[in-house]
């Protein structure tokens, strides 16, 4: 948080607090869960920047999509998981699990982590 704010990003307070104490009652589950999920595995990276350009024929201006994948694993059959965990109260809806925006967002961080391996 401290980062931020000295970077000049505008920090709800209350929110990170909220956050904060989530992840102390969530973090004992991660391992746990991500075994009983994908068996053997091993972490391949945590919070993996991206920064890469998108190149626009019909555009002049260049952009670049940035994002933090929070969790890659490798599991034994030569398999990479690319996990992204959303901080939330209550769990996710049929529908919201199939928002095309947070699934166009996953597409992006499999699309720029493949070249890397």
């Amino acid at each position: 948080m401290k980062k931020l704010v000295e970077s000049g990003v505008e920090v709800n307070a209350d929110i990170f607090t909220q956050q904060a104490e989530a992840f102390k009652e969530l973090a004992p589950q991660i391992l746990p869960t991500l075994k009983n999920k994908f068996g053997n595995f091993s972490i391949v990276s945590t919070e993996k920047e991206i920064n890469e350009p998108l190149r626009f024929e019909t555009e002049e201006y260049e952009f670049i999509f940035t994002g933090f994948i929070d969790c890659i694993i490798e599991t034994e059959d030569g398999k990479y998981h690319i996990i992204d965990w959303k901080t939330c109260k209550n769990p996710w809806s049929d529908y919201k699990r199939k928002d095309y925006q947070y699934l166009n967002q996953l597409l992006l961080y499999k699309h720029f982590f493949i070249p890397q391996f």
